[in-house]
């Protein structure tokens, strides 16, 4: 059965998920960014399977383990990139945050996980 791909999640998506203010310019830019975060992850651990580039879509189950893995680091300010976790290299900065993945999540993932090359 072929997977069923969608729209990847949006800044609105996560905050109408958690029922936040939409209105609000700053939860929208902190949702966009651990959006982002989530979903290089996700990129990164599936190897790329599960996204199709050129039609902008994502597999239905790798978009919920997007959204809810992104919920979780938007509610809970530990798991975001700050200036504490900041690397200095030269002028190059890197700030990275965690990306953490639940047991449904994680089978979701694993599902597209290219695990032997």
């Amino acid at each position: 059965m072929p997977a069923v791909m969608v729209t990847p999640p949006t800044g609105l998506d996560l905050l109408e998920h958690l029922d936040a203010d939409t209105g609000d310019p700053n939860a929208a830019v902190r949702a966009y960014a651990m959006l982002d975060v989530a979903t290089r992850a996700a990129r990164g651990y599936t190897r790329g399977r599960g996204f199709d580039e050129q039609a902008g879509t994502v597999a239905e189950d790798l978009a919920a383990a997007i959204l809810t893995s992104a919920a979780r680091s938007y509610l809970n300010p530990a798991l975001q990139a700050t200036a504490s976790n900041c690397e200095h290299i030269g002028s190059y900065e890197a700030a990275w945050g965690e990306v953490t993945w639940d047991l449904n999540e994680r089978l979701a993932l694993d599902r597209w996980r290219q695990r032997v090359a």
